[in-house]
């Protein structure tokens, strides 16, 4: 009888202690989606040059990213692994032949 009451102690532990993770789970959700409509309504406040102000920082930031991305995507750096892709693989070419004439021998 001991045994039973000691178990059914533990499912009531876990149980609270699960209830206690769903509560603060529900916390962070109803506190995020406060946040959300509180951020939504900012928004709709917005005069209209601070959208086209946002508008016009999101349109240079693309520009640079673009600027970024041909700087760092270089055909000059492209050209020189391709030689050197062709020099060693030629090289390995070369080397492979000789190795199996030596071998034939």
């Amino acid at each position: 009888m001991k045994h039973d009451w000691e178990d059914l102690q533990q499912q009531l532990a876990q149980a609270e202690t699960e209830l206690a993770a769903v509560k603060t789970r529900l916390h962070t959700v109803i506190a995020g989606e406060e946040e959300r409509e509180a951020l939504a309504e900012d928004l709709t406040h917005l005069a209209p040059q601070m959208k086209e102000e946002i508008k016009r920082i999101t349109d240079r930031i693309a520009e640079i990213e673009v600027e970024i991305e041909s700087r760092l995507f270089n055909w000059g750096a492209l050209k020189e692994v391709f030689w050197q892709i062709v020099r060693f693989t030629g090289l390995g070419i070369v080397i492979g032949v000789i190795l199996q004439r030596c071998a034939g021998c």
